[in-house]
C-alpha cells in the first residue's frame, strides 16, 4: 500500500502533526509494509491555480505554474491513499493545504478510486461553530467530483486540550489508522 501523507499546518510538532502522527503510527503498526511518503507543505513552493486549464489541455507537463507541485503530481498519481491533515483557519482548511487541494486538478482525471483520509484540528470547543464540519463536507464533494473514495475522517479540538496531551483522541485517531487496508 502506498501513501502521500499531506500536511498543512505549518506547526511541525503543533496539534494538526500529532494528531497525523498518531494516525501514522496506527497505519504503520497495522501495515508494516505500507510505503508512506511524507509531505510537509509549509516547507514546499506551491503557488495557487490560475485556472487557465493548461493542465487539462496541454498536459500536467505543461502546467502554466512552475513551482514544487511539478515534483509532487507523479506521488499522487503513483499512491492508494491521500491523507489530507489540516487545521482548521477561518472555518476551512490552512492556506497551505488550499492550494495543494486546488493544484490537484491538474491531476484529476488520475484519482479515480483513490483513497482520501481526512485529519482535522479545529481551535473552538464546539465542532458546530469552528467550521470543521464544512470542511469535512468539502472534502466529500472533492471525492465526489474526482471519483475518490472518502473512507474517513476525524476531526479533533484543541480548544480546552492540546491534541498531543488528549489520551482519547491520541487512541482513536491510532485505532482509525490501525484500520486502514488498501
Amino acid at each position: 500500500m502506498k501513501i502521500l501523507s499531506v500536511m498543512g499546518s505549518p506547526h511541525k510538532n503543533g496539534n494538526t502533526a500529532a494528531l497525523l502522527s498518531a494516525y501514522l503510527k496506527g497505519v504503520i503498526e497495522a501495515n508494516p509494509e505500507a510505503e508512506i511518503n511524507e509531505l510537509y507543505l509549509d516547507e514546499m513552493n506551491i503557488r495557487p491555480c490560475r485556472g487557465c486549464f493548461t493542465c487539462q489541455t496541454g498536459g500536467i507537463e505543461n502546467c502554466a505554474v512552475k513551482d514544487d507541485m511539478s515534483g509532487v503530481y507523479g506521488n499522487i498519481v503513483d499512491t492508494d491513499v491521500i491523507i489530507y491533515a489540516t487545521p482548521i483557519y477561518t472555518f476551512s482548511m490552512s492556506a497551505q493545504m488550499k492550494a495543494f487541494a486546488d493544484r490537484t486538478f491538474a491531476v484529476a482525471w488520475q484519482l479515480r478510486n483513490k483513497k482520501i483520509v481526512s485529519l482535522a484540528v479545529y481551535g473552538n470547543p464546539s465542532a458546530e461553530v469552528s467550521g470543521v464540519l464544512g470542511y469535512q463536507e468539502y472534502m466529500k464533494k472533492l471525492c465526489q467530483f474526482a471519483g475518490m473514495k472518502y473512507l474517513h475522517g476525524y476531526n479533533a479540538s484543541s480548544g480546552l486540550t492540546p491534541v498531543e496531551k488528549n489520551p482519547k483522541v491520541l487512541d482513536d485517531v491510532y485505532k482509525l489508522g490501525s484500520s486502514l487496508t488498501t
